[in-house]
């Protein structure tokens, strides 16, 4: 079994078990990850319990992430022409 997803539509990972909702996954790539409100360092080789919902087929932005990084940036942008958004 070797199926490739992104894990929270960000990080590489590569399926190594399925069950009924949750998979192990080995990760291909570094990435920080957060586990109890605490940043994790997750090296590529290790592997980790995953909720099916936390992955994806491609690579995507959160909803979240989106309106972090772009909602700023539309908001300042219509600040100085004296639009609200």
């Amino acid at each position: 079994m070797s199926e490739v997803f992104y894990y929270k539509g960000l990080y590489k990972v590569k399926v190594v078990t399925k069950s009924e909702s949750y998979w192990i996954v080995e990760a291909l790539e570094d990435f920080e990850d957060l586990v109890n409100g605490k940043k994790v360092a997750v090296k590529a080789g290790e592997r980790r319990i995953v909720a099916l919902t936390e992955l994806h087929n491609t690579k995507t932005l959160h909803p979240a992430d989106a309106r972090t990084h772009v909602g700023a940036s539309t908001r300042k942008e219509s600040q100085k022409h004296g639009s609200k958004i």
